[in-house]
């Protein structure tokens, strides 16, 4: 690879140096500049996006790459030979609140069809033949209840069945049976109906739990675990996270770690346990902040953690946490959302551009 002034080199490098991290320093009449050893490939505007900052990252099971995003309406850009192809989904034109937050929101489920979740209905389009027919093909608006219009997160489980929250007062968690196309209201089984919190992500691990993380601006939060019909709430009484959880990952180990706005960093070793005892990760054993907003890990099982300022690196056989930062080629500290491709490339959203690592 050559570097040149396009990566902000100057010319008449006069000395070089390795740093412990393997990053390449220059000396030139321009100062010293760093060149990262960690790949980092930025994707804008340029590149076929509709905005910089994208609020999902998903692929569908052909393993198509997908990316979605909120600026001035609802986008959907296809990753394909290097670029994005971008659309616009052909919703009614009365919509005009699209939804908000990051992560589980539209998605082509197991079928070919896609979900949008948006703050004036729920909508689905059935048959559509490819892609760039989104923008032309009708929507079906899935009515559940009059009350119900703002929709806010969207998940597919193994059955196929799809999870919704929606937020409202209360705050409801609703589930489609796909075998019997019909749906199913959790509200009072999770304990939405006497709490100030909603459903801020759904994780399916390997035994079969659906696990439910909530998120509030009160403090209060639960997280739920979803087995063989029958729910399990653990409150903040009885050990779970305060506040908002924004992401749930299970790694290839069977743990559960959890990314929470206020306690940072958790781990749950045995997920069938009645109990939860954590490991806890915070600023003290050097993440950049204790806000962690995303997860994603790489084939060899290190934890990628998100936040707030910059994007963490764990290694959990050794406590070992790397840091990196806009320094190392990230278009921006704050990253809100991760995703780990088929491919084994690391995708990260940040408010400024779309990043991916390998």
């Amino acid at each position: 690879k050559t570097y040149t002034e396009k990566n902000d080199l100057c010319y008449g490098i006069a000395t070089l140096a390795e740093d412990k991290d393997g990053n390449l320093w220059t000396g030139s009449g321009c100062g010293a500049k760093k060149i990262a050893r960690y790949g980092f490939t930025n994707f804008t505007e340029a590149d076929g996006l509709h905005d910089s900052f994208n609020h999902s990252i998903f692929q569908n099971r052909a393993g198509d790459f997908f990316v979605h995003s909120l600026s001035g309406g609802l986008f959907v850009s296809r990753f394909d030979d290097g670029k994005f192809t971008t659309v616009k989904p052909n919703l009614p034109k009365r919509v005009k609140n699209f939804g908000w937050g990051t992560k589980q929101t539209v998605w082509q489920d197991s079928t070919g069809a896609w979900w949008i979740p948006t703050g004036e209905g729920l909508f689905r389009f059935s048959n559509v033949k490819n892609f760039e027919s989104l923008s032309q093909a009708a929507a079906e608006e899935i009515k559940i209840a009059a009350t119900d219009k703002n929709f806010f997160r969207l998940f597919e489980d193994s059955r196929g069945d799809i999870w919704v929250s929606l937020i409202a007062i209360p705050d409801r968690l609703l589930r489609w049976e796909r075998a019997a196309d019909s749906w199913h209201d959790y509200t009072e089984a999770v304990g939405f109906d006497k709490k100030l919190f909603g459903a801020t992500v759904f994780l399916e691990d390997s035994k079969g739990n659906l696990w439910i993380a909530t998120g509030s601006e009160t403090g209060e939060g639960c997280l739920i675990r979803y087995r063989d019909g029958k729910f399990k709430v653990w409150t903040n009484e009885e050990n779970a996270p305060p506040g908002w959880t924004r992401d749930l990952l299970v790694d290839r180990a069977g743990r559960l770690w959890v990314a929470n706005t206020t306690w940072g960093l958790l781990r749950l070793d045995d997920t069938n346990a009645e109990k939860l005892e954590w490991t806890r990760y915070t600023t003290a054993d050097g993440l950049s902040s204790n806000g962690v907003y995303c997860l994603t890990q790489d084939e060899t099982g290190r934890i990628y953690v998100g936040t707030g300022r910059g994007l963490d690196r764990l290694t959990p056989e050794t406590g070992q946490i790397e840091n990196f930062t806009t320094a190392d080629g990230l278009p921006d500290s704050n990253v809100e959302t991760a995703f780990r491709d088929r491919q084994g490339a690391l995708w990260f959203a940040t408010v400024n551009g779309l990043a991916r690592f390998r």
